[in-house]
Order: structure tokens, then C-alpha cells, then sequence
């Protein structure tokens, strides 16, 4: 049985279009800005992308390596193991009319990009491998979902829209410098005291803790694609304090603001 009946590897510019239910991964070597539905995306090494019915275009002289993963490809026992993963699993069985994606923003010494290239690897093998392919996907999905927290660029990530809480989130990242649990509250039509308990009970977080991991987002997207100064970031991304920002970004990231901009340059040269 030929491997292109349900999935198939190359450049972006050689795979054919996707149909509405076949999903695209693409592991982003490069810093790049492919364009997806008309809108430019800010892609450095390590970032990962899923996209479900749609595709990315590409500015002359960039090329990305892709997996084309066919609607067949996702059969009863896929869905089965990733039934623990509603991130994915809602991604992938609930039908919508628009292109969907999910933008992780991950570097390439992460766990995540090494499960990527197994994954790439085994769709690579010249015989037809369908079971570790399954195996490798399964693999990436799980651990994308356990980082997705962390990870996950929630305004960039377009399937948000599609449930309350999603749109909730969006709304925080879209306004995150000045935002209040009390304003986004009123900005949804909730009491801030049930809106509180409501926030946590869907989003697995508080309001608070989630703005924060926001802002922190934003501070790192920042710190890779600008060389504004840090002092700058921490206003810009709505911190009042400089220290909290340290304090903040070290227990999240696990470095220094300018450790992580080092780091985000150190991997872009290689």
C-alpha cells in the first residue's frame, strides 16, 4: 500500500492543497513569515504549527518542510488515544467551515521539536510504516497538549474562537496591557465574582495566573523578534514593576529575560 494514500512528506510548495479535514504539520527550522489566510505569522526555530483545512503560503526563497497528514489518516484507534487530549481531539472531530490553527511556540532543544523529527523521520521510510507513524503523531500530540499551556500562542491560534472560553482568552490576549478581572467581566456580561469561578472552571487556571502567562508570552515574542531594550518589554507588555517582571519571567522560563534572548539568538544562527 502506497504511503501517500494517508500522509505525505515534503518542501510546502511540492505537497498538494489540503481537503477541509486534512491537517498540515510543520516544524519551522528558520525564522520565517509564511503567510496563513491572509495573514502573516512570526515563526522562529523550534515553533511548531498544526493546521487543519487551510494552508500556508510562502514569500520567494523560503522553504519549509511539512507533513500532509490525510482525513483517513485519523482512524478509530487514533482517536482513541488521544481521547485524553481534548485539545486535539476537539481540533480534529469537530467540523468547522474555517481553517484552523495552532501555533506552539517551542525551540529546538525542546522535548516537543525532537518528537517532531521522530515523527517527520518515520514518514520519511521508504517502506509503508502507517503503525509507527500513528505511533509518532500520537506522541506529539500528547506531549503539544501537555505544554499547550505554556506554549500555545493563544492569539494566533484561530480554532480559540469557536467556544466561550476560547474567545475569553482571545480577548485577554488581545488586550492583555491594561485588562482587569472586573473589565473582562463586564466586557463578557458576567458578575466578576461569578465570572471568577466560571474563568477557573473552564480554563483549568485563574484570571490572574492566566494574564500573567499572557504577558509573559508576549514579553518572550518580544525579546526574540525586536532588540527593544528590557525595560522597554516590561512596559510595553504591562508589568508595573521591574523586579516582579524578573521574578515572574525566571519562574516561568526558566532564565533571565536576556538568557532567553541569547538563547533565541543562538538557535536562529544555527
Amino acid at each position: 500500500m502506497n504511503p501517500s494514500a494517508d500522509y505525505q512528506l515534503g518542501t510546502l510548495d511540492s505537497l498538494p492543497s489540503p481537503q477541509n479535514r486534512d491537517v498540515l504539520i510543520i516544524l519551522t527550522c528558520s525564522r520565517c513569515q509564511p503567510v496563513f489566510e491572509g495573514q502573516p505569522i512570526t515563526c522562529t526555530p523550534g515553533n511548531i504549527l498544526v493546521i487543519k483545512g487551510g494552508s500556508l503560503t510562502l514569500t520567494p526563497g523560503e522553504e519549509i518542510q511539512a507533513l500532509l497528514l490525510k482525513e483517513h489518516f485519523f482512524d478509530s484507534l487514533f482517536f482513541a488515544q488521544i481521547m485524553d487530549c481534548p485539545l486535539f481531539y476537539d481540533f480534529l472531530r469537530t467540523s468547522s467551515g474555517s481553517a484552523r490553527l495552532l501555533h506552539f511556540d517551542c525551540f529546538v532543544t525542546d522535548a516537543c521539536w525532537t518528537m517532531g523529527q521522530i515523527l517527520f523521520f518515520e514518514a520519511s521510510k521508504e517502506f509503508y510504516t502507517l503503525k509507527t507513524v500513528h505511533a509518532a503523531c500520537t506522541l506529539l500530540f500528547t506531549n503539544l497538549h501537555e505544554i499547550h499551556r505554556e506554549r500555545l500562542l493563544i492569539g494566533r491560534s484561530t480554532m480559540m474562537m469557536e467556544h466561550k472560553i476560547g474567545r475569553v482568552l482571545t480577548f485577554m490576549s488581545d488586550h492583555y496591557r491594561d485588562i482587569t478581572l472586573e473589565s473582562t467581566a463586564e466586557a463578557f456580561h458576567y458578575h466578576p465574582a461569578y465570572f471568577s469561578s466560571w474563568f477557573k472552571k473552564h480554563a483549568h487556571i485563574t484570571f490572574r495566573r492566566q494574564l500573567l502567562k499572557i504577558r509573559l508570552e508576549q514579553a518572550r515574542f518580544l525579546l526574540k523578534e525586536t532588540t527593544l531594550p528590557v525595560q522597554t518589554i516590561i512596559e510595553e507588555v504591562g508589568f508595573q514593576e521591574k523586579s516582579h517582571f524578573h521574578r515572574c519571567f525566571k519562574k516561568e522560563c526558566g532564565m533571565t529575560p536576556l538568557a532567553y534572548r541569547r538563547q533565541s539568538d543562538h538557535t536562529q544562527d544555527e
